[in-house]
Formats: C-alpha cells, sequence, structure tokens
C-alpha cells in the first residue's frame, strides 16, 4: 500500500510466523516500509533543501519566515498581544492580562510638559538631551520675529544693545531717549555746553512742545437769545488753548469795536475795544465780551470752554445787544 504520511499516520500491518501468505505478505511489508520511508525523508528534507515544506528548508533557509530562520514576533512570545499595529503605536504593559500589548492610538503622553514620541524639528545639539518645545510656545520667537531681531544695522549684541523702557525718560536725562510726556510735549535730554556753541549747534531748551494749530471763522448775531455756541476745532485731542477774536461795527459807526479772549484750560482772559460816543472805551474782564452799542451795559458776554472735539462758547445777553460779529477762531 502507499503511505498517508504526512499527512496522516500510516497503520502498517506486522507479519506473523503462521500466515500463510507470508511470501506476499513480506514483500507488501517492505513496500510499505519503504513508501514511509521516502515519505520521512521529503518530510525532513535533505541538507540545504529547496524543498518549502520540508524541516530543513523551514528550520535553516533565510526565506522561511514562520517558523523557519525567521519567526514572526508572536509566535515566540507569550507576554506579547499585539493586534492590528498600525504607524508610531507604541508598546503598553497591561498589568491586567499580564502581556505588552500596542496602544490602540499613539504612544500615551506622560503629561503636558513631558511627552511620549516626539519629532524634532532639527537634531538636538546634544543627541541624549533632546528638548522639544511646542510650536505655540509663546517664547518661540515667530520668523517675522527672528528676522525683526537682525535690525536694519548690525547684530544686536552686548555693544549694540536694544532699546528697552529703561533707555527713555520724560525727564531731562543725560544719555536717554526722550519721549512725550503726559502733556504731549517732547524733552530734550542734552543742554548746550562751550563746545555746541563753538560748533553754531542749537538747541531750543528743555522743552519742546509738538504744536498743532487750527483756525477758522465763524459768526455770532448778538441779539440772540442765550445759547450755547459750538466750533468744531479739528486738533483731534483737547487743545491747550484756545484764542478768538471778534470785530463788529458799533451803532452803525464805521469804527469797529474789537475784542480778543484767550483760554488755556483754566483761565480766560478778555480785552475788549469800542468807542462810546467817539471816546475809546476799553474793557478788561474773564468773558468774551461783545459790545455793540454806545453804553457799556448793552453786550453779549461769552464763556469758552474745550473738549476734544469742539470749542464751547457759552453766550449770555443783556439788554437789547444788536450787530453781527464776525469771529476769527485759534486752537492750539
Amino acid at each position: 500500500m502507499s503511505t498517508d504520511f504526512p499527512t496522516s499516520l500510516d497503520t502498517l500491518t506486522n507479519p506473523v510466523a503462521t500466515d500463510n501468505t507470508v511470501t506476499v505478505s513480506h514483500a507488501g511489508q517492505h513496500a510499505d516500509s519503504n513508501d514511509a520511508i521516502e515519505s520521512l525523508e521529503t518530510k525532513v528534507g535533505i541538507d540545504s533543501s529547496a524543498d518549502t515544506t520540508s524541516i530543513d528548508y523551514k528550520l535553516k533557509n533565510p526565506a522561511s519566515i514562520n517558523p523557519g530562520h525567521k519567526h514572526s514576533f508572536l509566535a515566540g512570545i507569550s507576554d506579547v498581544n499585539i493586534t492590528t499595529p498600525t504607524d508610531q503605536q507604541g508598546l503598553l504593559y497591561d498589568i491586567t492580562t499580564g502581556k505588552w500589548i500596542n496602544h490602540d492610538t499613539t504612544v500615551a503622553d506622560a503629561s503636558t510638559t513631558v511627552k511620549g514620541v516626539t519629532k524634532m524639528s532639527v537634531a538636538p545639539a546634544s543627541a541624549t538631551e533632546p528638548i522639544a518645545v511646542g510650536t505655540n510656545d509663546g517664547r518661540v520667537p515667530t520668523q517675522d520675529e527672528n528676522d525683526a531681531l537682525v535690525g536694519t544695522s548690525g547684530t544686536p549684541s552686548t555693544s549694540n544693545k536694544f532699546v528697552t523702557n529703561d533707555d527713555v525718560t520724560s525727564a531731562k536725562t543725560a544719555n536717554k531717549i526722550a519721549r512725550r510726556d503726559a502733556n504731549g510735549d517732547v524733552l530734550v535730554a542734552t543742554t548746550p555746553t562751550s563746545d555746541d556753541a563753538a560748533t553754531s549747534k542749537s538747541y531750543v531748551g528743555s522743552v519742546l512742545p509738538l504744536v498743532t494749530w487750527k483756525c477758522g471763522t465763524t459768526t455770532k448775531n448778538a441779539a440772540d437769545a442765550d445759547t450755547t455756541q459750538t466750533i468744531a476745532h479739528g486738533l483731534g485731542r483737547t487743545p491747550r488753548y484756545i484764542r478768538i477774536t471778534g470785530v463788529c461795527a458799533v451803532g452803525g459807526s464805521l469804527t469797529p469795536t474789537t475784542t480778543m479772549s484767550v483760554y488755556n484750560g483754566t483761565t480766560q482772559s478778555s480785552q475788549s475795544f469800542y468807542p462810546i460816543n467817539t471816546t475809546p472805551t476799553y474793557i478788561t474782564d474773564n468773558t468774551f465780551t461783545l459790545n455793540t452799542a454806545n453804553d457799556t451795559s448793552t453786550y453779549t458776554r461769552g464763556v469758552i470752554t474745550f473738549d476734544a472735539t469742539n470749542i464751547s462758547i457759552a453766550w449770555t445777553k443783556a439788554n437789547s445787544a444788536t450787530g453781527i460779529y464776525q469771529l476769527l477762531w485759534e486752537a492750539f
């Protein structure tokens, strides 16, 4: 009979002395044995066997993976249980099962400051002491900030330092950069010396105001009832100083009456001139007085205030003042 090995084990019949067909049985016995021996040799394989099903090939050939010269990882390790691994997964020890398992996503973070697997943007200076920094860390300068650090002339160094708040002052101080004070003025941080005079250098002094000036014209009807007149000055900030000049003819005379009033945010001072019966008359007070008659009791007076937008004049009328005053205003 032919052999069933290695698919299954053979069941061989041993001959006995009383067998009447001993000649036939003896020959069959040898044939069965030969078949089994040949099958065993095929299964074991010759040296350096190329038969991929032979034991020699599986144990010795480098191309044999499992089992053989190379073994799959799980085939020989009992305390590891890896299932469907993916890129960048790490191993974690599971104390419940007593096995190393692959993490279901990626290597776990120890904390917000200690990371499991970190990609370095560049190779660290010390391979044993790399430091990973998040790209959203505010302490890491952006490319624009790095470019700005180069400056417009020279590289920052101990001899080419950055300007900090300690380098500027609103007080007159040598070797300091002047800045505007609370009033918007700029202080000059140096004073003239004899050498400056010899080289014709000039200085403004200790305080150099940055003056912005606006002006315009408007009118005021002296006959109007008490009211507040507003004039948009356009400075874009609260003025430091206001001056208003008013001109009008009195009683049909060709001799004009003139009034000038100034206000610095604290004090208002005014000077008026007009003729009474051809006699020059002057009035000095703290209001903007518009006289439009030949007596001092007929007038319209204004109190000046201002803010960041407007000049305001609160007018009050006495008796039957009349006439149109031409106003020239100036804001500094």
